[in-house]
């Protein structure tokens, strides 16, 4: 899973694959998590380093629904991922 969305790194690259990394989830406080940026899907494929790493936290989580859905729903919902399609 990961979002599809054009997004300028710092670097001026324009990349269009975000992934979801690092997650640190302690249930009584939420999840921080890292959202890592590539070129593009092949990029990520081929293993390649992503071009920047975000981190994000969010403490509205579910036990009762998948982790990794409810964070990329969350991604979402923030003004920078607005349109952002599944991948």
């Amino acid at each position: 899973m990961a979002l599809q969305k054009e997004y300028e790194t710092s670097s001026g690259i324009t990349a269009n694959y975000h992934k979801i990394g690092k997650i640190n989830y302690e249930k009584e406080s939420g999840a921080y998590f890292e959202v890592e940026i590539y070129l593009n899907e092949s990029a990520r494929r081929d293993n390649k380093k992503p071009l920047e790493t975000r981190t994000f936290y969010s403490e509205n989580i579910n036990v009762d629904e998948p982790l990794v859905t409810q964070l990329y729903n969350y991604l979402k919902t923030l003004p920078e991922y607005e349109g952002a399609q599944d991948a």
